[in-house]
């Protein structure tokens, strides 16, 4: 599940298993779906017009009858771009010793734009993945969203960071009751267009959801590269031993329940990329280089 850790040990020289973890937690924004009269009148047509056209068409991946990746292809790819990022973390980032001090937090100018494309073909690497899933992104980033909002409610985790079983009492959300379908309308892949509108409302709601918990002290860039990689790991071991088989759809591939839970890891890893463009301040250079990316992939 999406989540912020921070890790203490404290070393005993008579006890080499002595090792104490403090878990931090941050869920996800709540807000409901996107109403009816919001939703695009229609979704895309062709595979131009879906993201998943430029894993195939810039990386050579083999697609099944339809042209479609393999999820476990797309995840892959997600699992390098993330590298990519998390290399530029530890050259462009800056380092701060503990805690938020904004003074120290800014990203240099001449580094913004390269993080930006970087987080870009990240973002793009997700919606290739949610469309090989028949998996709308930004419903999925809502859903896990609204789950998050009831196993961290900000009475009780305003200033706090435990891990949301700390408030499983209270909550009655425990690991396992945590589904985020609760209407059988199906998922319809969305466009880079559509993701790319939506950055600013969800880039802001994210922020604000954070800051209503004092959350956004532990914010900082490179914290958030890190807790990203790790539910990038998490996604990767829903399908590691699966096998890659391109002649099933995805519905037999997949039961509701594991959709479910990929829809999940691919919010966690969405959400804390959208964090990372917002503490970057580069939201609206991640939108327009998605945009390009497509306009790429059609042009080429």
């Amino acid at each position: 599940s999406f989540h912020f850790r921070s890790k203490t040990r404290n070393n005993n020289n008579n006890n080499k298993d002595c090792c104490q973890q403090q878990q931090r937690r941050l869920p996800m924004l709540a807000t409901p779906p996107r109403s009816s009269n919001n939703a695009p009148s229609s979704s895309p047509t062709s595979v131009s017009d879906h993201p998943s056209s430029s894993i195939i068409d810039q990386e050579g991946i083999k697609g099944n009858e339809n042209n479609m990746p393999h999820p476990r292809s797309c995840i892959l790819i997600v699992g390098e771009s993330a590298g990519k990022l998390c290399g530029l973390a530890n050259t462009h980032l800056p380092l701060v010793a503990s805690g938020k001090d904004e003074t120290k937090n800014d990203v240099p100018e001449d580094k913004k734009d390269e993080l930006a494309v970087c987080m870009s073909k990240l973002l793009q690497a997700l919606l290739d993945t949610a469309t090989s899933l028949n998996l709308d992104l930004i419903r999925s980033i809502h859903n896990k969203m609204a789950l998050n909002a009831k196993k961290y409610p900000v009475e009780l985790c305003k200033g706090k960071a435990g891990k949301y079983t700390q408030y499983s009492n209270q909550t009655g959300i425990t690991k396992d009751n945590q589904s985020t379908e609760d209407d059988s309308t199906p998922h319809s892949p969305i466009s880079f267009q559509e993701m790319a509108s939506a950055l600013p409302n969800l880039t802001s709601e994210i922020a604000a959801f954070a800051s209503a918990r004092h959350w956004d002290q532990y914010h900082t860039p490179r914290n958030l590269v890190l807790a990203m990689l790790g539910e990038v790991g998490e996604l990767a071991e829903l399908v590691q031993w699966m096998g890659d088989d391109h002649s099933s759809s995805v519905d037999k591939q997949f039961s509701s329940k594991e959709l479910d839970k990929l829809s999940q890891e691919l919010a966690d890893v969405s959400i804390y990329l959208l964090r990372i463009a917002t503490e970057c301040k580069v939201v609206a250079e991640v939108s327009q280089g998605l945009m390009d990316l497509n306009n790429n992939t059609k042009n080429a």
